[in-house]
């Protein structure tokens, strides 16, 4: 699994902690983002536009919480991207 990948399926993992089976409902959803039956992600285009999406839907059902739950899922692993490399919406 790619770093970005991997980071879709920390935020998805995190989200399910919270709303259960409808995380990955929404990650599914995702364009670009893809999950098969063993539950295993990959991003195809643009990683940043996928993972920007992925979060718009649940801050669009669950508000400004679930982006900072996908955020404290992923403190410690936004330090392996450098500046401009994750959608501003998890750096900011």
């Amino acid at each position: 699994m790619d770093r970005y990948s991997e980071v879709a399926f920390k935020i998805v993992r995190e989200q399910e902690m919270v709303v259960g089976p409808l995380a990955f409902e929404l990650a599914r959803n995702v364009t670009g983002l893809k999950i098969n039956k063993q539950n295993e992600f990959s991003i195809e285009g643009d990683p940043k536009l996928a993972l920007q999406e992925l979060l718009m839907q649940y801050k669009k059902l669950f508000g400004e919480l679930s982006l900072e739950v996908s955020k404290n899922a992923l403190k410690d692993h936004i330090k392996k991207f450098q500046k401009g490399e994750l959608p501003n919406i998890l750096t900011d």
